[in-house]
């Protein structure tokens, strides 16, 4: 059962605290200033909530905010709600998950960090299972909680990327397989490219690629010249990650760009009306040509007939499936 009772301000363990979950991405500075205007015209007007250990100490559960306020603002006693030392702790984590369930479920990357901070006290995976995944909308398999683990040791950087773009649970366990100082790299680029998850992957999987298959390291590979000029140019994030998509794709796949590049400039030479498109698998798995004509006026139809039955289509179409 808790109590209430008047406690010292600098005796209560905040940033220490057993109960402070570290990597969990809260409000923005406009609700953080909000909070503070508020905190200074009312004061602090609810008790803070800490646990009392057997050593007699007090750990912070709930009120960091209104604890620093207490500090900065020389308020030398609080009134604070204790639990006390028999308090189980999944009844503390139970209690800090619907007092923070806001935070928490801004995505997927602070539920993460609560699962985490759950296993670090020590607490049994199958009511981890059964009391925090469920409320949080996942779904726990076999290596679950070692993935959890797995993406919480990632960059700082990285996984407030992923909380800003809310990457998906799946989008993200999918990045963990690129090497760390590739995804710290990306990061620093962030606001020079246009990086959603799946372009983040394909970046990052042809360099890693390209890197172990010439058996070169990190930085040579980042040193290459064309690479930072493209980096370095003066273009929109936009065209910049289109024109490095384009470049890393081609160091990493040479042969097949050369034959996309080769079928591109055979399909443009045919000059082919608007309404009739060739298409092939640019990974050059599927080696056939699909041709598709769109008709929208029967005054057309000549003319596509014209055109597909001319020897210089005939001709193009052959020298592609040569290429594939």
């Amino acid at each position: 059962m808790t109590y209430i009772e008047k406690i010292e301000t600098k005796s209560i363990i905040s940033e220490n605290s057993f109960f402070l979950i570290k990597g969990l991405f809260t409000e923005d500075s406009k609700e953080k200033e909000a909070l503070g205007i508020s905190l200074k015209k009312i004061g602090i007007v609810d008790p803070l909530t800490v646990y009392r250990d057997n050593k007699g100490d007090l750990h912070l559960i709930d009120g960091m905010k209104r604890h620093a306020f207490a500090l900065d603002n020389g308020v030398k006693e609080l009134y604070i709600s204790i639990l006390p030392e028999i308090t189980q702790l999944t009844d503390i984590i139970t209690l800090i998950l619907y007092t923070r369930r806001e935070d928490i479920g801004r995505s997927i990357i602070n539920k993460i960090e609560f699962i985490c901070f759950a296993l670090s006290l020590n607490v049994p995976d199958h009511w981890i299972f059964h009391n925090l995944c469920k409320p949080l909308g996942l779904r726990p398999h076999r290596t679950f909680l070692d993935e959890c683990l797995r993406i919480r040791s990632l960059p700082g950087l990285f996984k407030e990327f992923c909380h800003e773009k809310r990457f998906s649970y799946k989008q993200i366990l999918n990045l963990t397989h690129h090497p760390v100082e590739l995804l710290e790299y990306m990061m620093k680029q962030r606001h020079a490219l246009q990086l959603t998850a799946s372009v983040l992957d394909e970046l990052s999987a042809n360099i890693k690629d390209y890197i172990r298959a010439n058996n070169i390291s990190f930085q040579d590979f980042i040193s290459n010249v064309q690479f930072t000029e493209i980096l370095n140019s003066d273009l929109n994030p936009s065209e910049k990650t289109r024109r490095l998509r384009e470049f890393i794709r081609t160091l990493r796949f040479p042969i097949l760009t050369k034959v996309n590049s080769n079928i591109l400039k055979i399909t443009e030479e045919l000059e082919l009306p608007e309404n009739i498109q060739i298409r092939w698998d640019e990974t050059l798995e599927n080696k056939s040509v699909e041709i598709v004509v769109k008709i929208e006026n029967i005054g057309k139809w000549g003319e596509v007939l014209q055109a597909m039955n001319s020897s210089k289509t005939k001709e193009g179409v052959k020298d592609i499936l040569k290429e594939l």
